[in-house]
């Protein structure tokens, strides 16, 4: 019989700092707590360390997220080799949250390609299957496996699995506070989002797609033109909403919990980085401990799944502030966060299928889509539910300083900052500094880490 795993640190392969990793579950209770607490008694013994504290986004398990973690650190330390400096002691800690990758492929493709890549699609849409059909009456979870076996649904059968995609979703959420929860979606809602998530999958090919916010396409209008609607498209809807959700459940909880004992026992500070989802766990996170006496020193948010106008001052058709307004006065440094028109899924998809009313607010027909050749820009955000990760911090209605992007630097050159700043986007499209929604392991945003130490 093997012996235990120590409480930590966890080495992580080829990375030469300390790390460890902290588990948490979907409502964000801390499930390794003896690894918790070693790791604060480790800082509590020695606190002269830079800590840099990490969330993944869509992963489905903690390989991945080990995996995920460890490329980027590869990056950092090869970057903080060619730049080095004296006063950086850096200590990794990383956390896992039970997550689901968004599969970007179209539904028909998939049987195509890689193999291996085939098999893991399927796996995740069998998970989440099940996750659905646990919280489901025996009768209803027969019949949305029916549905969701089908190659193609009419606009009935449709309607039919987005009702189910509702139970389930109500049932997943009962017990949880409606405030950190986010708003679940109706069927009308779904089924809007599945439509034009469908209507974006079939024009994937195309290298910009910042038109098609301007498209009104309606659930029965698509099964009239002979396309219906694909089940796996609808998996891929269920499981944006249902971890975007979770991310701001997991954040707000244990995440934040464990972010203010960090705060407490560094005299470093903290520098926190999200991915993805991992990005809104993080930024609930930060604004989670109202109690909290030591802000962050950092907060650097790697292709973040959000709106777009999460740190605006007030949202389209409203007086209220974006979700996430405030985070930028609970953070010492001015908040960093990458975008880039090559991340497929933020660029081109979120806003085609994130569209409830909490989403940010109605589609707004028009706008330039321009803002630079090709390979220069993200360009301008199509409609109001664009993703933060897919076209930069913006503001409403019009633009403001504090709110601004810049091109991603080389490593070596400083991030232009200046006073007043709140929140800088570091554009990554140029030369493909960030090439997809997982290229964000490189020399790039490992400098823009580094450059928060300083």
């Amino acid at each position: 019989m093997s012996a235990p795993r120590p409480a930590g640190p966890y080495p992580i392969p080829r990375v030469d700092m300390e790390t460890w990793l902290v588990r948490f579950d979907k409502r964000g209770a801390c499930v390794s707590s003896d690894t918790q607490g070693a790791l604060l008694e480790r800082l509590e013994n020695d606190p002269d360390h830079d800590v840099i504290y990490y969330s993944h986004g869509w992963k489905t398990d903690f390989g991945g997220a080990v995996d995920q973690y460890g490329k980027f650190l590869k990056a950092f330390e090869d970057v903080q080799r060619q730049h080095p400096a004296t006063n950086r002691r850096p200590l990794f800690v990383g956390i896992t949250w039970p997550s689901r990758w968004l599969a970007t492929n179209p539904g028909p493709q998939m049987a195509s390609g890689d193999p291996t890549a085939a098999a893991a699609a399927v796996a995740d849409v069998d998970d989440i299957l099940q996750d659905m059909a646990s919280t489901l009456p025996p009768g209803d979870a027969d019949r949305l496996y029916v549905l969701a076996g089908a190659r193609v649904l009419d606009a009935s059968g449709a309607q039919e699995l987005a009702v189910l995609g509702v139970k389930s979703l109500v049932a997943q959420t009962s017990g949880e506070d409606p405030e950190t929860r986010g708003a679940l979606p109706d069927a009308e809602a779904i089924l809007d989002g599945w439509a034009r998530l469908s209507a974006g999958s079939a024009l994937a090919v195309e290298p910009d797609l910042t038109h098609v916010g301007a498209v009104n396409i309606s659930p029965a209008a698509v099964a009239a033109a002979g396309g219906g609607f694909d089940p796996l498209d609808f998996i891929r809807l269920f499981s944006i909403f249902q971890m975007k959700d979770r991310a701001a459940v997991v954040g707000a909880n244990g995440v934040a919990k464990l972010l203010s004992e960090l705060t407490a026992r560094t005299t470093r500070g903290v520098h926190v980085v999200g991915h993805s989802f991992g990005a809104k766990v993080m930024l609930s996170a930060v604004l989670g401990d109202a109690d909290r006496t030591i802000k962050p020193k950092s907060l650097l948010l790697l292709q973040p799944a959000l709106s777009h106008l999460a740190f605006a001052g007030t949202l389209p058709n409203s007086t209220v502030k974006g979700g996430y307004y405030d985070v930028p006065s609970r953070v010492e440094k001015p908040v960093l966060s990458t975008c880039s028109r090559w991340d497929a899924p933020l660029h081109n998809f979120f806003h085609l299928a994130v569209t409830r009313k909490s989403d940010v607010g109605d589609v707004q027909v028009g706008g330039d889509p321009a803002g630079g050749p090709a390979d220069e820009t993200v360009g301008a955000p199509p409609n109001r539910y664009a993703a933060l990760g897919g076209y930069g911090p913006r503001d409403h209605p019009e633009p403001t300083e504090s709110l601004r992007t810049i091109q991603l630097p080389s490593a070596g050159d400083p991030i232009d900052m200046h006073d007043g700043d709140r929140v800088v986007g570091l554009d990554g499209s140029k030369d493909k500094r960030i090439d997809g929604h997982m290229g964000v392991a490189n020399p790039f945003t490992a400098w823009a880490l580094l450059q928060q130490m300083g």
